[in-house]
């Protein structure tokens, strides 16, 4: 498959990734770490066990010990595609079930598969009828003006000691989710302020190193505006796989787009709901 967002390392792009499914060990690694609140360490285990290889710019990798290294380096987008991806294979099925609530009149949408005089009926969506967008330029990162500037002040007197005005982040990298997990386990803001305070690579154009994240990265994302936050995130979904579908009511005829449960058609193959 085609990475919606391809990994860069060692210098190269890599692009494509095989997948294949899953053995029953990469299966207990992958439960053995979402059930200890690893979530990030089990994406982890899992794509390393159903990425037969990764390939770009003229090199292929097939060790499973470099594959696992590239994957650390892996866009989280590209990350979840492949997990999704390897759960369909490991499944030998890419339907999604689901119920949808009518907005209208409140009536449930099931969409599931069925028998009806012994034929069988598939109403679910399915993972590879999804479309997502592919990055063709990753070295370029995110960039992002800000709508109001992020004023930091210094503790003891107020004065302001820095004013960030754009932002240029590189994409936010598997290793980096877990990294910021295991030192943020129970609080997903301060979590996600910290993967992508490890992420920026310019502030107001000019390049910024490892003790100016280490000052002001968390603290300049949680004094971010609400709206420049949501701005951030659409870019980076911009190519996750679009899990956005239109819905019908058959009671009231009401039309409209509901998100398919993707998160849910990957967990239920770790726990075999």
């Amino acid at each position: 498959m085609k990475l919606p967002v391809p990994v860069l390392a060692d210098g190269k792009v890599f692009t494509d990734v095989k997948i294949g499914e899953a053995s029953a060990g990469t299966l207990a690694s992958a439960r053995r770490e979402a059930d200890a609140g690893a979530e990030y360490s089990a994406l982890l285990e899992w794509c390393v066990g159903v990425a037969r290889e990764i390939s770009g710019d003229g090199d292929t990798v097939t060790d499973p010990q470099e594959i696992k290294r590239l994957i650390k380096f892996m866009p989280f987008e590209s990350v979840y595609a492949v997990a999704c991806y390897g759960m369909a294979e490991t499944k030998g099925d890419d339907s999604i079930p689901g119920e949808y609530q009518c907005p209208k009149c409140g009536r449930i949408v099931r969409l599931e598969k069925s028998n009806v005089d012994g034929e069988e009926i598939d109403d679910t969506d399915h993972l590879r009828t999804l479309k997502y967008g592919i990055c063709s330029n990753p070295e370029s990162g995110i960039s992002l003006s800000l709508s109001r500037p992020i004023e930091i002040p210094r503790k003891d007197t107020g004065e302001i000691i820095e004013t960030i005005e754009s932002i240029v982040m590189d994409w936010p990298t598997l290793g980096q989710c877990i990294r910021a997990h295991q030192k943020n386990p129970d609080n997903e803001s301060a979590m996600m302020f910290a993967v992508y305070a490890d992420a920026i690579r310019l502030v107001n154009g000019k390049k910024i190193d490892s003790s100016w994240r280490a000052s002001f990265g968390d603290l300049a994302f949680s004094r971010m505006m609400v709206r420049d936050q949501a701005a951030l995130v659409a870019s980076m979904k911009k190519y996750s796989i679009q899990s956005k579908v239109s819905r019908a009511c058959m009671k009231c005829k009401t039309r409209w787009d509901a998100e398919v449960d993707l998160r849910g058609f990957f967990s239920s193959g770790l726990t075999g709901d």
